[in-house]
């Protein structure tokens, strides 16, 4: 007889008979079977503090033990055997090891004779308003200003929790609106036939691109002006682009480089197709939360190898590999360390300006604008803020020319950055 079960799901049911078994042993010779112990911590996703009495078990076992003040645990007097463990907390959502929802995506864990296993770490997401949150924008033109219909939109939610992904279209006005987001950070890839594809705002990589905080005091709307595509060719890069495992990646952006630039992005097959000018280039590879590879597989541009299509070679098949990279040194979405402005652009500025503001852990956070007698023109933020670092646009078309003052306020004290509106 065959059982319709997955291989993680197979996972699971030898973990339930490698327990019966090993019980069974111990019952009948407890000398003869050992102990072993798993060890790790649990965490806050968006404060990162530890997590008192988060509760780990072991699924299908009577094991289990909750976190201390620090958020560690430790299961011991384990039988050799394949376990499945689970963490939860009051107010949290419940993870499976390693960051899977259901039991049967989970990573099981082995233990041998004896054997101590650490590191089995979990990062819990609160559970607040979970599906409130709301992004939108507008895709143009950037030489004639249009709307830019059916361009295709990627949300890559970075933190907290797991990676994910959403997509969306552009109607007939050149608008996406995403509702029902889990509230998070988020990067935004943009994308369109006969247009260079990009990362909010306006970059190439998704490590440089501009991360938006979503929740229930901010609902970023944002412009994208993708530039057009110049000329194309009788040349072309195709190819394949795969994860460590060799599963297709689909939303990569391929950047050409060269005597003309170009870009293409995967499909769910992970192949993209690129014509271009004949000459040389170097040839690119990035998507968000995985790292960068430059071909053939380079990880920084000086390793990249320089490619050539003309007449003798038409179309040049270029693969990629690209991993995880949550820990890269590229890693944009690192918690900052302290608590202010930290940048004002353009300044001096005419009628709008970016003001960006790190915050390093969750709390009310304030930010305002006040002219050179102390009196309040506009409030820009009012509210719960989770950490990082973000940026708001400021509107100053209906105020006089002068110095005008931006004030941040919260948990960690204050701090005051002096703007300059000329009209």
């Amino acid at each position: 007889m065959v059982f319709p079960f997955s291989s993680k799901g197979m996972h699971l049911v030898r973990s339930l008979i490698c327990f019966w078994l090993a019980a069974s042993s111990y019952a009948q010779n407890p000398e003869s079977v050992g102990t072993g112990a798993i060890r790790g911590h649990v965490h806050d996703a968006v404060t990162q503090e530890p997590l008192l009495g988060a509760n780990v078990v072991l699924l299908g076992t009577t094991f289990g033990k909750s976190t201390d003040e620090k958020g560690n645990f430790e299961i011991v007097n384990l039988p050799p055997g394949t376990y499945v463990v689970r963490a939860d907390a009051d107010g949290f959502a419940p993870e499976f090891w390693q960051e899977a929802a259901v039991p049967e995506e989970a990573d099981p864990i082995t233990i041998d004779i004896g054997s101590v296993v650490e590191g089995i770490n979990f990062t819990l997401d609160p559970l607040w308003p979970p599906l409130d949150g709301e992004l939108s924008g507008l895709v143009t033109d950037d030489s004639t200003g249009l709307p830019i219909v059916d361009a295709h939109i990627m949300l890559f939610k970075l933190r907290p929790g797991p990676i994910r992904v959403f997509h969306q279209r552009t109607g007939d006005d050149g608008r996406f609106e995403f509702g029902h987001l889990p509230y998070g950070h988020y990067v935004v890839f943009c994308g369109a036939p006969g247009y260079l594809h990009e990362y909010y705002d306006d970059v190439p990589f998704w490590w440089q691109a501009t991360v938006l905080a979503v929740n229930e005091n901010s609902s970023p709307d944002i412009a994208i002006a993708l530039a057009p595509r110049v000329g194309g060719g009788l040349c072309a890069f195709t190819g394949t682009i795969q994860d460590a495992e060799g599963n297709p990646l689909e939303g990569v952006i391929v950047r050409a480089e060269g005597v003309a630039t170009g870009t293409a992005e995967t499909g769910p097959d992970g192949r993209y197709y690129m014509e271009l000018t004949e000459g040389q280039y170097l040839l690119s590879a990035d998507r968000a939360s995985l790292a960068t590879r430059y071909y053939p597989n380079a990880s920084e541009p000086s390793g990249a190898m320089t490619l050539t299509v003309d007449s003798s070679t038409p179309t040049f098949e270029a693969n990629f590999t690209l991993d995880q990279t949550l820990d890269s040194e590229k890693e944009t979405v690192t918690v900052p360390q302290n608590f202010g402005v930290s940048a004002i652009y353009p300044n001096p500025f005419n009628a709008t300006t970016r003001i960006s503001f790190a915050v390093p852990l969750a709390g009310k956070v304030k930010l305002a604008v006040y002219d050179v007698l102390g009196r309040e023109v506009a409030v820009l933020v009012d509210g719960m803020q989770m950490s990082g670092t973000q940026s708001v646009i400021f509107n100053g078309s209906n105020l006089a020319s002068g110095v005008y003052f931006v004030r941040l306020s919260g948990t960690w004290g204050a701090t005051t950055h002096k703007m300059l509106l000329l009209k």
